[in-house]
């Protein structure tokens, strides 16, 4: 293997893992702006961001199989016919969700509550569609497309936000309305990209009320998924409700950094399951597929948490001091601590 096919075979872990961590990097940046606006602030947009993790279970987990999906199907019709369904159930569920939304609002009359759970719907729905698309790219293992999309969209997302903290406009509009622009942006661009991928002319269909049978059967292959993913969010999420319930917003606003940072790493693990799943359906596919192969992965995989955990562990405390200040590594930089030997 010479030297040019060596860079091509690394590049799809590469661009996997650009991918995966430029949304945490992103609240990274973010955050001492955040702050500075306030931990009330802060930490309202911090629930915001947490109620829209659960898009994958919200979505009944049809988006995480979408690469494995698309790498089993050809031909851009089937591609269009697929991606057409799944887009059609993400804008049922939310309709569904706005439905729950209007009969909370009649039980719930804490302002704040209701403000940010309708923030939450429209953020988790256009995550949803972002979702389909960058996923549908990664199913046809065009990983560098979808690396560099996402980058370029999430620095105008991060920008609207730095915007709003500049001119002091509200913090959870100006998350809301980047998302929905990102959104739109990612359809945009990646559709035409499909177009010229595919060489086809089949057109994006929004409305949901057909072909039910089919979307029973995407909804029901992505069960055992959402089984699993239910769990992580457990794990994943519960820590900042506990936080906020028991702790109150203030210390919320102190814990979110940390779990920011931890989560980083926990994304470079995760990037390399986005190139293990079309690449293993294509081997099942072709009935060329052989234990190695999975052991590699997994084995890159493993390196890719505990090599930046391990890092993180011994040099806690210069980062936090670097990024926040000496203040509030003082107060916690034991917890970072602990959340980093829970990455290993």
């Amino acid at each position: 293997m010479n030297s040019i096919q060596k860079i091509k075979k690394l590049s799809k872990p590469f661009w996997s893992i650009s991918e995966q961590i430029s949304t945490p990097m992103a609240y990274i940046i973010l955050t001492p702006f955040l702050i500075g606006v306030g931990n009330g602030v802060y930490g309202n947009w911090g629930i915001l961001i947490t109620i829209a993790t659960f898009s994958q279970i919200m979505n009944l987990s049809i988006t995480a199989i979408i690469p494995r999906t698309v790498s089993g199907l050809s031909g851009g019709k089937s591609i269009y016919a697929y991606i057409n369904r799944t887009q059609q159930i993400i804008l049922i569920i939310g309709l569904i969700c706005i439905l729950l939304f209007a009969f909370t609002s009649l039980l719930i009359t804490d302002e704040n509550i209701l403000y940010l759970l309708l923030s939450s719907v429209v953020i988790i729905v256009s995550q949803d569609l972002d979702n389909l698309y960058s996923n549908t790219l990664k199913g046809l293992q065009k990983f560098k497309d979808s690396a560099l999309i996402e980058m370029i969209t999430r620095c105008f997302w991060g920008a609207g936000i730095l915007i709003a903290v500049h001119y002091k406009i509200d913090i959870i509009v100006a998350t809301v309305v980047s998302y929905v622009f990102k959104t739109i942006f990612k359809i945009i661009i990646i559709n035409a990209i499909l177009k010229i991928h595919l060489n086809t002319h089949e057109k994006l269909q929004f409305y949901p009320f057909n072909d039910f049978k089919r979307k029973l059967i995407d909804i029901k292959n992505s069960k055992w998924i959402w089984v699993q993913m239910l769990g992580g969010l457990a794990i994943g999420a519960g820590d900042r409700f506990f936080v906020t319930s028991q702790l109150g917003i203030d210390e919320l606003a102190n814990y979110l950094p940390l779990i920011q940072i931890s989560r980083l790493v926990f994304n470079l693990a995760s990037a390399g399951s986005q190139v293990l799943l079309p690449y293993v359906s294509n081997k099942v596919s072709n009935k060329t597929l052989i234990a190695k192969d999975i052991t590699k992965v997994l084995f890159i995989s493993s390196c890719l948490s505990s090599i930046p955990s391990l890092c993180l562990i011994l040099v806690n405390y210069s980062v936090l001091e670097v990024w926040l200040g000496s203040e509030y590594v003082y107060l916690n930089s034991t917890t970072l601590f602990y959340l980093s030997v829970s990455s290993l």
